[in-house]
């Protein structure tokens, strides 16, 4: 039997945005997308990841005791003031510390697992029946990690701590950990033949400036929000023709190899979920070329 850990954070907020608030796609204000993204490994090869990512903030800023966080990375005046002003470090140098890390994300034996609800969709097709999109994202994880994870191995769920309620006042935290509860109690009630009994304990939220694992979960969650940010629509195959290969955002490319996959590639509904799901394009993870394909 092995134990097996999934390590979550999100991106994007988390509301639906007010009868008449506009949804935004950059900068402040509610997000059209949210995002969970995870980290699948095994115990041992947590740890394992761990020591790397320890080694490699050693080695570079000279403590290990720092929080990478993708918003802080790419916001400029947050970038200068985390990272480079502290450590006496210029942008390349911080770009290629960036990308050590990727690498040593890229060499562990994990698998990634992401969902990204359109919030405009979701209201669109679901009405006031629409579940609040950290329901609908954590669902649709969970549903992928139980397929990879089952018995006898076990599962636990390590999840970024999070603040905030819903407009009727119920907070998201205590949503999340019912959320868990219930699915580890009965199963899924949109899933109703998938089994749950592989996970082995409660939803643990924790400070991601104190766990590595976390911090490599907020990357995953930021790149797909990044994806779908900046070519969301092309996901379902608007605008591109047959064949074409779909845009993708830099930075989501390099660790493409690691999302969920059927085995011949195709990370669509596997690795990376769009809820809802309108047009399906079977897209696919080729490492011989560049970026994502249709399979």
């Amino acid at each position: 039997m092995t134990q097996f850990i999934l390590y979550i954070d999100d991106s994007g907020t988390k509301e639906y945005a007010s009868t008449g608030q506009e949804y935004s796609l950059r900068g402040r204000g509610v997000s059209r997308y949210f995002v969970f993204g995870g980290i699948l490994l095994s115990e041992a090869e947590s740890g394992r990841l761990v020591e790397a990512i320890k080694t490699l903030k050693r080695g570079f800023f000279g403590t290990e005791n720092i929080e990478i966080k993708s918003n802080w990375l790419r916001n400029p005046d947050s970038c200068r003031k985390k990272y480079l002003s502290p450590y006496g470090k210029t942008a390349a140098q911080l770009e290629g510390f960036v990308e050590d890390m990727y690498c040593s994300i890229a060499e562990r034996d994990l698998v990634i697992i992401a969902v990204a609800v359109d919030k405009i969709q979701s209201k669109t097709q679901y009405g006031d029946r629409a579940w609040y999109p950290p329901a609908i994202a954590y669902e649709l994880l969970m549903q992928r990690a139980v397929q990879e994870v089952r018995l006898p191995d076990s599962l636990a769920v390590v999840i970024d701590d999070m603040m905030g309620a819903t407009p009727a006042g119920n907070q998201y935290k205590v949503n999340l950990k019912s959320h868990h509860a219930q699915l580890r109690k009965t199963g899924s009630r949109l899933q109703s033949k998938l089994r749950f009994d592989s996970i082995n304990n409660d939803l643990k939220f924790v400070d991601s400036a104190h766990w590595a694992q976390v911090q490599v979960a907020d990357i995953i969650a930021y790149n797909v929000y990044r994806q779908f940010v900046e070519y969301g629509e092309e996901w379902e195959g608007k605008g591109l023709g047959d064949g074409e290969a779909l845009p993708v955002y830099p930075w989501f490319e390099k660790l493409g190899s690691k999302f969920r996959s059927d085995g011949s590639g195709r990370v669509q509904g596997y690795g990376i979920i769009k809820f809802p799901m309108g047009i399906r394009v079977p897209w696919s993870y080729k490492e011989s070329e560049s970026g994502a394909t249709t399979s």
